[in-house]
């Protein structure tokens, strides 16, 4: 999911996938085929992004734009979509969709993350305004 939806490319991802994987830049310009200055600039730039995307949420939920929920690891997704209604609600926000296209959505954002209806980490999800979803 890159592109129009993050503030990262394919190329930039795969460079940070590879530091996280404890390659060098030296490694990666040698496996990629660009040099290595092109890897630290893409890397930088990388981390510039995500450190803005970041401080974007953060300003946005210190206003009220954006509402975060926190759904902590061991809650029954059924006991998550509960939470995420109530809380919207609370929020004077009707959201768009309704429990079951919620529970989807947790579902989906959990991926491998929730075993017998548990989820295994933690999952925030954001309450946008205009009654929007979104999870991270």
């Amino acid at each position: 999911m890159t592109g129009e939806r993050t503030y990262l490319t394919e190329r930039q991802l795969e460079i940070l996938s590879l530091r996280r994987d404890g390659h060098s830049r030296s490694q990666i310009s040698e496996k990629l085929g660009i040099s290595r200055q092109n890897v630290a600039v893409l890397e930088k730039r990388a981390i510039r992004n995500i450190e803005r995307a970041a401080a974007t949420i953060e300003l946005a939920g210190s206003r009220g734009i954006v509402r975060r929920i926190t759904l902590n690891r061991g809650l029954h997704i059924l006991d998550a979509a509960k939470i995420i209604l109530s809380k919207a609600d609370g929020f004077g926000i009707r959201l768009t969709d309704n429990v079951v296209t919620v529970l989807s959505a947790i579902r989906s954002a959990s991926g491998d993350s929730v075993k017998a209806g548990i989820l295994e980490k933690e999952l925030s999800a954001y309450v946008l305004q205009d009654g929007r979803l979104l999870f991270r």
